[in-house]
């Protein structure tokens, strides 16, 4: 068996500060627990999300790492994790344009276990609901292409079973993902207008209200805090494509493993056409059209 991390029942001895990692790897298990710092600040307490093992191409980068390392692995790997959440743990909450804006809430200790196997994803297709759990699992992956968006959800007890509708809209999609799911997705709305939406986004004001900036832009998935931001700082995507997902996951993963693990592909968030980035009183600090970063001087010479 291969151990990193400190011993897994010994609680005070895990890792800090932000995550309390401790794992085993025994044949073809690997064992993990995954530790929610009290008062240390996260996105989302869903396991599945953080190191993204949903993608096959994942699996067969972590057999890679494996490999690199001498260990050979004979049948499907399986990943066994227990979450623990700690009190007062603060997870970030909100993130609705006629709302308030995200922010960081404390929640109570809570625990729960969950596993996936290396063949497991993507899962059936079909729409179903498993009562009991304590995490979210959603698969929308298969039926992208067909321009559906398939759920597969383990509910909280305490939230009320809606019934799953296959959405026609790209909004109705990104409806569904922020409101069933509450994963950190970024989903980026299709412009069938590039040209004009840099145009526009050339012209924003620093300090510009980013309400009024995505009145212009059309709606966006606005208020996700930006990778390795602080947590008061927040940012607006604008264009893309509806089936292109890419997950706030990359500051999680750096805290977890230190860096980069070779299998982790980071996610390139100022690739997209516009970006904006705004703070807590919704004013916009900078913007990045096509990855590169125009200034205030910028936005004055388009005007004139």
């Amino acid at each position: 068996p291969i151990r990193c991390g400190p011993t897994v029942s010994d609680a005070d001895a895990r890792e800090r500060p932000e995550y309390g990692v401790a794992a085993l790897f025994d044949g073809t298990v690997i064992e993990l627990v995954l530790t929610f710092r009290s008062g240390s600040a996260y996105c989302c307490g869903e396991w599945q999300c953080h190191f993204m093992l949903f993608r096959t191409r994942r699996w067969d980068r972590l057999r890679q790492e494996f490999a690199a390392l001498g260990l050979k692995v004979a049948g499907r790997l399986e990943l066994q994790v227990d979450v623990v959440i700690e009190d007062g743990a603060l997870f970030l909450t909100g993130n609705r344009l006629t709302s308030t804006l995200p922010r960081l809430v404390p929640v109570g200790a809570s625990q729960y276990r969950d596993s996936v196997t290396e063949a497991d994803y993507p899962v059936a297709e079909e729409r179903k609901v498993v009562g009991g759990s304590k995490c979210w699992r959603v698969d929308w992956r298969p039926a992208l292409d067909r321009g559906q968006v398939t759920l597969n959800v383990r509910w909280r007890s305490r939230v009320t079973k809606k019934a799953l509708t296959t959405p026609t809209s790209n909004q109705a999609k990104l409806d569904v993902l922020q409101h069933i799911a509450r994963l950190p997705v970024v989903a980026f709305l299709a412009s069938s207008k590039a040209a004009s939406l840099r145009r526009m986004a050339s012209e924003i004001q620093l300090g510009e209200n980013i309400l009024n900036v995505d009145t212009r832009l059309g709606r966006s998935t606005i208020g996700y805090g930006s990778p390795g931001a602080a947590p008061t700082e927040f940012g607006a995507m604008y264009g893309g494509a509806v089936n292109d997902f890419r997950e706030q996951s990359d500051s999680l993963v750096r805290r977890v493993f230190g860096g980069y693990p070779r299998w982790y592909a980071s996610q390139p968030f100022r690739s997209w056409p516009v970006l904006v980035q705004y703070d807590g009183d919704k004013r916009v600090t900078a913007v990045y059209i096509d990855g590169v970063k125009i200034t205030s001087s910028m936005s004055q010479r388009t005007k004139r």
